[in-house]
């Protein structure tokens, strides 16, 4: 499955996809994949950007990797972005879902430019608006986000 396709699909489809994916490569995949609401403020899920017009009919889930929270939102016109924000994640396993999701989001991506970001952030050990092939990341020592827009 390419994210990058014109074919418009559901915001559900995108991320069943996105979770079918990661889970046929990871070590530890995303388990307990659950819907909810991210725009709705009392979730524990809602973030400052989902106040926005692009989220009002956003479709997401929430999951765990391990023991970590792991939240995958697609949203926008045609459901073609999507985002997977970690929380409370050390820098080991921020490398790791990177290494993981990175290939599935943008499938142009070669080893090398993975390894080149992963090389960046282990250096840097925080980032924000670094951008990889299609990825843009954030990472700031504990919080993880990884967009495809």
């Amino acid at each position: 499955i390419t994210y990058q396709q014109e074919t418009v699909i559901t915001g559900e489809e995108r991320v069943n996809n996105f979770i079918q994916d990661y889970n046929s490569v990871a070590t530890t995949p995303i388990s307990d994949a659950t819907e909810v609401d991210v725009t709705d403020r009392d979730s524990g899920h809602y973030r400052t950007e989902f106040r926005l017009n692009a989220y009002s009919d956003s479709y997401a889930k929430t999951g765990t990797i391990g023991d970590i929270v792991v939240d995958i939102v697609s949203y926008s016109r045609k459901n073609e972005d999507i985002r997977i924000y970690v929380d409370g994640v050390n820098l080991e396993q921020a490398i790791e879902i990177i290494k993981t999701a990175s290939p599935i989001l943008d499938s142009t991506l070669s080893d090398a430019d993975i390894q080149d970001t992963i090389t960046y952030l282990s250096e840097h050990k925080s980032t924000a608006g670094y951008y990889f092939g299609k990825i843009g990341m954030l990472y700031n020592g504990e919080n993880l986000m990884l967009k495809l827009e």
